[in-house]
């Protein structure tokens, strides 16, 4: 998928060696001076990911507080709830999906950690509600263009931030969602995956072909009981260097250690890299 990026913007391609930041303002409360964002929409000129470049990138900001480059990012992958297949089916989440996917933003959001998503309804969206109803900061990684194209069928709402990575290429009408995909698994210390279809499968897989620290949660269907089925029964042998790692159950214990566990594994893979600051940061 790395490769297919690189040669989509070969020819446009430059390093971006200037560090792109969001103007703050001052705000006095109380006689103390606070820094913070103006809530608006703004426009990156260019956007690197590595050598990759992404020019004319939109950016939504919700929060008036400035973006937490020194927190762990934790993404959460599974079935957007307002894609229609060819034959017409939707997926619809169930209120164990929703209860369960608030308890696991909450957890996040505990443990002083930011939530990711692929800024669309569906699964994806009740971790993000979790998370923001505990005081948690939200990032969504959208794969469309802009604000008013993503509003036509996703939230905005319970995000902080919001990243419009969708680039259109007639040839293949998906392929902005294909490319999201890509962006939205760049950028997390720790994936969580639920339930899933193909869309999730691709990222689940990037994680893992990256090296990530991934936790697929049994019993929850789909692309992700797909994963655990093939690493587990060894149909898929081949070591990347992820972390994996798998809850027995998805009960709130379990759920809590493996996040735990993820995050643990993040902190020491940022001491050993030398970092002080997530992978978003450079936006």
């Amino acid at each position: 998928m790395v490769y297919m990026l690189y040669c989509f913007c070969k020819y446009d391609a430059i390093r971006f060696l200037n560090k792109i930041t969001l103007p703050p303002k001052m705000q006095s409360y109380d006689g103390n001076t606070t820094s913070k964002y103006i809530s608006k929409t703004y426009e990156l000129p260019e956007l690197n990911i590595g050598d990759l470049v992404l020019r004319n990138r939109q950016i939504d900001v919700f929060s008036e507080t400035p973006f937490p480059k020194g927190k762990i990012i934790v993404g959460f992958m599974g079935s957007a709830g307002n894609e229609t297949d060819k034959s017409g089916k939707q997926f619809v989440p169930t209120e164990e999906h929703k209860e369960l996917g608030e308890n696991m933003g909450k957890m996040v959001a505990d443990r002083n950690c930011i939530l990711s998503n692929g800024a669309a309804w569906g699964l994806p969206y009740f971790p993000i509600r979790g998370a923001k109803n505990n005081e948690g900061y939200t990032l969504g990684i959208s794969p469309y263009q802009d604000k008013k194209s993503h509003e036509k069928r996703n939230p905005i709402k319970h995000l902080d931030l919001v990243l419009y990575a969708g680039v259109v290429f007639k040839e293949q009408p998906h392929f902005q969602f294909i490319l999201r995909d890509a962006i939205n698994t760049l950028y997390p210390d720790v994936v969580i995956s639920m339930g899933g279809r193909y869309g999730t499968l691709d990222e689940d897989s990037q994680v893992i072909e990256q090296g990530g620290i991934f936790i697929p949660l049994r019993g929850s269907g789909g692309a992700t009981d797909l994963l655990i089925d093939s690493i587990e029964n060894k149909r898929i042998v081949k070591d990347t260097g992820a972390k994996i790692i798998i809850p027995p159950d998805q009960s709130l214990k379990s759920l809590e250690e493996a996040i735990d566990e993820g995050i643990s594994e993040a902190r020491g893979r940022w001491k050993a890299e030398g970092r002080t600051q997530n992978r978003f940061s450079h936006v």
